[in-house]
């Protein structure tokens, strides 16, 4: 005769339930903390290896080159005057055919070296975890390009002293200049005032509306770069982008020798701001497909990340 075992079945306190969720829910917020904790880490990282390499010296020292190089007769014509330049000359700065393309270049050297591939990656990656560590790139692609918008800003400041003046207003000197561009013959330099800007937008206006190009087209060119350089392992990515760069100024010639529109649909040649003036672009529009395509690169870069395909985390 075989004895029936009993089964006892244990009752589960529904206190017991809360507390274990309570615990499940903490785990959840540590691990979101870390993540934003370990990504904004790597940032800041990237960030002072960037203030740190030649390749952000070389780039101080250009910036300041063309800035001198772009005001001289404008700094000229004011002090002969007697009067003083606002320092709104950034968007006139990319208005120009050969000045916008020195400009884009500019933010191909500040990207360079994304995702910074030296011997401390092999100590970061398992620290942070692949993904943060991606997100990290990301995030630094966006601050890097915000810092050097306010590092451009006052290199244009520097480069104006001792003529410069403070105003919400265009100021007489860019005034004159886009009412009647010849008054600049005089004196030798390559400084322009687009008359479009000056007459249809405030300064502060094109100013805002200038930077946020700049800061998206350098947000793409930064994702596109951290693919061809954690993909290749080589720092292939400036090349590549740079041949972007004059890609744009290939269409150009090409739309005004063939009547076409192929800059119109490329985002590299979007910058001169006197198109959104006379309703040749879109503003809203073409901002919208900048953060696309950032957002949709970083996303793919992430993805390759997850996936070990980028060098720096294998």
């Amino acid at each position: 005769m075989t004895a029936e075992r009993k089964t006892e079945r244990k009752e589960v306190c529904p206190e017991d339930n809360i507390s274990q969720r309570k615990t499940n829910e903490q785990k959840r917020r540590s691990q979101k903390k870390s993540v934003v904790r370990c990504s904004l880490c790597v940032a800041w990282v990237n960030l002072r290896k960037m203030a740190k390499s030649a390749s952000f010296a070389v780039l101080l020292v250009y910036t300041l080159l063309f800035w001198f190089l772009f005001t001289s007769n404008i700094k000229a014509f004011a002090g002969a005057n007697g009067y003083a330049v606002t320092p709104y000359l950034l968007p006139h700065f990319f208005a120009g055919g050969t000045y916008q393309v020195y400009g884009k270049l500019m933010l191909v050297i500040l990207m360079c070296n994304v995702p910074f591939l030296d011997k401390t990656r092999i100590y970061s990656v398992p620290r942070t975890g692949r993904i943060p560590w991606g997100i990290g790139q990301m995030i630094y692609i966006v601050l890097a390009n915000i810092l050097f918008q306010i590092i451009f800003f006052a290199a244009q400041i520097l480069a104006l002293l001792p003529y410069v003046g403070i105003s919400d207003k265009w100021g007489s000197v860019l005034y004159t200049i886009a009412n009647d561009p010849t008054v600049l013959y005089s004196w030798q330099g390559f400084g322009t005032v687009n008359s479009d800007i000056v007459l249809q937008m405030t300064p502060l206006e094109a100013m805002g509306k200038q930077m946020l190009l700049c800061i998206l087209l350098g947000c793409v060119i930064g994702a596109g770069t951290f693919l061809v350089n954690g993909l290749t392992g080589k720092n292939f990515g400036a090349v590549v982008m740079a041949g972007c760069v004059f890609a744009a100024e290939v269409f150009a010639n090409i739309d005004l020798l063939f009547g076409t529109e192929l800059s119109e649909h490329y985002m590299f040649g979007w910058m001169q701001l006197q198109f959104y003036t006379d309703g040749t672009y879109s503003l809203r529009q073409n901002l919208l497909v900048m953060l696309a395509a950032f957002l949709l690169l970083a996303a793919f870069g992430l993805l390759c990340v997850a996936k070990r395909w980028i060098r720096a985390v294998e």
